[in-house]
């Protein structure tokens, strides 16, 4: 049979949902005539919808090579890409394909998605507006375009947006979700608990939205009912690592008096730092921990108290008892709000390394470490990034000294007072030089990110800047933590509002600072 013949035989499989017979087809295809673009093309997607992305990837790569002006394979390539978790090479595809071909609103829609995963929202937005311009109504994009405003802060925007299509389609579980996100995110959380209850009613397979009422719960302080929904944080589209073992998980019935414990992290630094105080919880009941964790923070907390045996991330013990990861513990130890454990500090810098940034950070003045902004790619992490303008009044203030102690801090503001280390924590070693410079400040104010836990760990003198609704750990409607003895927190008076933050900064800091 010649080429073309079999060509048509591997189409017409592909199309009435065969890819694995379709596949067989395209590579003799191939073995008859080896440059045949088309097979070479389809054969890569039959690999991709069969869930062999990486092969699939790779036969892209040779089909884009061959043909780097077609369209078509250079999206069907950048799909291919986001599925791997390759980002900002699938947007590269897409962008050559969109220079190529500019009118497609389904590149364009693409693109917006691959943009919001990267945590560019404005410009993710500015790509969906193109897709509807290309397409007024196009759902995926009208969809696309609630969610990114969500992402942006724009709650009471992306709110309508989803109550339009909900008028539209009222039995879509999904929307009922985001609506009930944007509803917490206003701060409204009866309604937002609803509005998720809605969608697990519609489609009962839907872990999320059970997920997203624990929080509110945990966000209205009742740890009784939040923390159990909190493990569904391992079923989540962008879950944690669940692991397994043939040792059973501690759930805190168990006595674990003499038996070894191994406890892993699982989710980012703030957390991991947060979460150590409860090793001191299991300890007290007589265990002995393992603790695994990413490499780099290894170093710092062989200062932590109380100690724990370390080891790397991926590593397990030879020998244990149970195993837990490490946000789980207050779940198994029982914790309620009022029993979280608050010790003034648990962490402590290198005292070679805290006399070292004496010598560069000096005695001068009032010197306040800055901390702006997180890592933008992780759930939540939308509002919590800070403008660095909002310092500049703190700046202007006689005698005050602004530290950045963000990593790769890129541009600053014309006329922004703002020193900076370019070398701090730029070995291989996460928040060693961090620690020992902040044991060397009088405050830090810091974004909803690692810093603050660091600050807070040390007990150094910390102020928190929040968005209107925060993360869960941060509750509301109070300017103290549970958590750290020695912060105070400075919330949004509205979603956006970063000036009444700040405000409200400077005039504690009048207050604090002594007469000049």
């Amino acid at each position: 049979m010649n080429p073309q013949a079999l060509m048509a035989q591997a189409l017409d499989r592909h199309g009435r949902g065969d890819p694995a017979g379709a596949e067989q087809l395209y590579r003799q295809v191939l073995r008859l005539a080896p440059g045949h673009r088309d097979a070479a093309h389809m054969l890569a997607v039959a690999c991709a919808q069969q869930g062999r992305r990486g092969e699939a990837g790779a036969l892209f790569e040779q089909v884009v090579a061959a043909n780097p002006h077609d369209p078509l394979a250079l999206t069907n390539y950048a799909n291919v890409l986001r599925e791997m978790g390759r980002h900002e090479m699938a947007l590269d595809m897409l962008d050559r394909a969109l220079a190529i071909d500019p009118r497609d609103p389904e590149r364009w829609n693409s693109r917006a998605m691959l943009l919001q995963s990267l945590g560019r929202f404005e410009d993710a937005f500015d790509s969906v507006n193109q897709a509807l311009l290309l397409r007024p109504g196009h759902a995926g994009a009208v969809r696309n375009r609630a969610d990114i405003l969500q992402s942006l802060g724009c709650y009471a925007e992306a709110l309508a947006a989803y109550d339009r299509m909900l008028q539209a389609a009222p039995h879509d579980a999904g929307l009922w979700s985001n609506r009930g996100l944007s509803l917490r995110n206003l701060g409204r959380l009866e309604a937002s608990s609803q509005s998720f209850e809605r969608a697990m009613a519609l489609n009962p397979q839907m872990k999320a939205p059970l997920f997203h009422v624990g929080l509110n719960h945990l966000l209205a302080g009742d740890f009784a009912r939040g923390l159990p929904l909190y493990e569904l944080r391992k079923d989540m589209p962008q879950p944690v690592e669940a692991r397994t073992y043939s040792q059973p998980l501690w759930t805190g019935t168990e006595d674990i008096g003499g038996r070894h414990l191994f406890a892993y992290i699982e989710q980012g630094l703030g957390d991991t730092i947060q979460f150590y105080r409860f090793i001191r919880k299991v300890a007290e009941r007589g265990a002995t921990v393992t603790l695994s964790v990413y490499g780099p923070m290894m170093r710092l907390l062989k200062n932590a108290d109380p100690a724990c045996t370390l080891i790397g991330w991926g590593e397990v013990p030879d020998r244990f008892d149970y195993h837990i990861p490490l946000m789980s513990l207050p779940l198994a130890l029982g914790t309620t709000l009022e029993t979280v454990p608050a010790p003034p500090r648990y962490l402590a810098a290198e005292p070679e390394r805290v006399a070292h940034w004496r010598g560069r950070i000096g005695d001068e003045g009032f010197r306040i470490g800055v901390a702006w902004r997180g890592n933008r790619c992780v759930f939540g992490a939308e509002g919590k990034e800070f403008p660095l303008e909002a310092l500049r009044a703190l700046g202007r203030m006689p005698g005050v000294r602004l530290i950045s102690l963000q990593k790769d801090a890129g541009a600053i503001p014309d006329g922004l007072t703002l020193e900076r280390f370019d070398d701090l924590d730029r070995g291989g070693d996460a928040f060693i030089d961090s620690a020992a410079a902040i044991e060397n400040l009088d405050l830090v104010i810091s974004a909803d990110s690692a810093p603050a836990h660091l600050a807070g760990a040390l007990g150094a003198p910390v102020w928190v800047a929040l968005k209107y609704v925060p993360d869960w750990r941060w509750l509301l409607n109070r300017d103290d933590s549970p958590w750290y003895p020695s912060m105070r927190l400075f919330r949004q008076t509205e979603p956006g509002d970063w000036a009444s933050v700040f405000g409200e900064m400077e005039k504690a800091l009048a207050q604090m600072r002594p007469a000049s």
